[in-house]
């Protein structure tokens, strides 16, 4: 298995979070060898964001 995650903080202070994860696992959920995920939070919600990455 293989996960890449990548976290990027905009000038504006707009957090994107995106992932992939590469296995055998989700081929028999998702019909696929791996699966992508993203989110996208607003600048007004970036500290509590990344305090509750850390907890």
């Amino acid at each position: 298995m293989s996960v890449y995650v990548d976290l990027e903080i905009s000038e504006s202070g707009e957090v994107a979070l995106s992932g992939q994860e590469l296995s055998s696992a989700p081929n028999g959920l998702l019909g696929g060898s791996g699966y992508e995920y993203w989110l996208t939070v607003p600048s007004a919600e970036k500290d509590r964001f990344i305090v509750a990455l850390l907890l």
